[in-house]
């Protein structure tokens, strides 16, 4: 949202979460909390990077990052070829890569606390 471009390579060697959502997805909203929570919580210890790609145009994204207080990177994009390369069909969609840009776990739907640390700890 801040312009550029955003890469998963640029975080080789950082464990990532990369959530794709929906501005006006219910759901997202609610899984907001918990990504901030463990955002603050690794980041400084592990490295952990939290990544947020928002299907949508830019003001629907900046409008879904103010209300619900979304600490962590959120970027968006438009064009629906991103959906087809990761394969989901439902938002939220968590992918878990390790230090290697390995895809280790996906999960559709929104993670409670307690489901994000134990994928977390698969890849920190």
């Amino acid at each position: 949202l801040e312009g550029g471009t955003i890469t998963l390579s640029s975080f080789k060697g950082k464990p990532v979460l990369l959530v794709f959502f929906s501005p006006g997805c219910s759901a997202c909203k609610n899984e907001v909390p918990a990504l901030n929570e463990v955002y603050r919580k690794y980041k400084d210890t592990h490295g952990l990077v939290v990544l947020a790609a928002g299907y949508g145009l830019a003001d629907s994204i900046q409008g879904f990052v103010t209300s619900t207080g979304a600490q962590y990177i959120v970027g968006y994009f438009t064009d629906r070829t991103i959906i087809e390369i990761y394969g989901f069909t439902h938002v939220p969609y968590n992918v878990f890569f390790d230090r290697n840009g390995n895809i280790v776990k996906t999960y559709t739907g929104p993670m409670p606390l307690s489901a994000l640390e134990s994928f977390l700890s698969e890849i920190l």
